[in-house]
């Protein structure tokens, strides 16, 4: 629960302009709720939010939507190494594009974490997530996860991926 409502707030310290800035009713909107209205602006102000992190609008609204659904499989305790839902591969930027997953029917899980990877080191160049999310992928319980038939390659995690400059 939070303590404050900046939209409350603005309304009760500004009397102009007549509404808030973007960057306030943002503070008040879910994940979901940013994607779908992300992907409901007209084509020119999604070019203009992509722009922001170096990718085409197209993708931009893939990976937020990917996000969002990889945010509600978490928040539910579904499972997301399975989940069909993956995320687009930026054709014009090669240096991320050969970290998609050749095969997509075994890369969704792997593409999201691709996208996020991009998305965060947009947002923030010094995010530390790459080596977090490298400790998960050591810590998992291999064995374990085999016999279930769960192996990297079968979420479409690339051999030595942790090496690549990508994530590093």
């Amino acid at each position: 629960m939070r303590l404050t409502n900046p939209i409350k707030h603005y309304y009760h310290t500004y009397h102009t302009p007549p509404y808030p800035p973007i960057w306030t009713i943002l503070e008040e909107l879910s994940i979901g709720q940013m994607s779908r209205l992300l992907a409901s602006l007209d084509r020119e102000h999604r070019r203009r939010v992509a722009t922001q992190f170096g990718y085409d609008e197209k993708v931009i609204v893939s990976w937020l939507k990917s996000t969002t659904m990889l945010r509600n499989n978490c928040a539910h305790h579904s499972r997301v190494w399975n989940n069909n839902v993956g995320a687009d591969s930026p054709q014009s930027a090669n240096a991320i594009h050969s970290e998609f997953p050749g095969n997509p029917d075994q890369g969704f899980f792997f593409s999201r974490t691709v996208a996020l990877q991009a998305l965060l080191k947009a947002i923030d160049p010094s995010t530390t997530w790459q080596d977090r999310f490298k400790t998960v992928m050591r810590t998992l319980p291999v064995a374990t996860l085999s016999k279930a038939g769960i192996t990297p390659q079968s979420i479409g995690i690339p051999f030595q991926w942790e090496t690549r400059p990508y994530w590093n």
